[in-house]
């Protein structure tokens, strides 16, 4: 009975060996493959992290952009505020003009009217000493 029992221990432990030698093999393939995992996260660490070094530059340069801009629209801002005064002066120069070209239109008129009278008075005085 004992050698029987020590045989079948035997093959047994035979069983459990190859169960541990079949257990190492599925554990070294799970290594390898975890390995390649690793490679392929750490690639894509890589990867993703050089997207987000691109992404912060380009980030950056669109603020540069963006204030650039902000001071586009300054300096146009001013023009245009430049312009509305040379506008606004401009209507009022001409609103002067227009003014003095009034006053000199009157003056003018008086003084017809004057040179008129008097040759009027001119004429009248030649008829009284014919």
């Amino acid at each position: 009975a004992r050698d029987e029992d020590y045989n079948a221990m035997q093959a047994q432990l035979k069983l459990t060996c190859q169960e541990i030698i079949t257990l190492r093999r599925a554990q070294g393939a799970k290594d390898v493959e975890i390995a390649g995992l690793q490679r392929e996260a750490f690639k894509q660490r890589e990867s993703h992290d050089a997207g987000i070094k691109s992404l912060a530059t380009e980030l950056e340069s669109q603020r540069g952009r963006g204030r650039e801009l902000v001071e586009e629209l300054r300096r146009c801002k001013a023009k245009v505020a430049a312009m509305e005064a040379q506008v606004k002066d401009a209507k009022t120069e001409n609103s002067s003009v227009r003014e003095s070209e009034r006053e000199w239109e009157s003056k003018v008129l008086r003084l017809e009217s004057k040179h008129l009278d008097e040759r009027k008075m001119v004429e009248s005085l030649k008829k009284e000493r014919e």
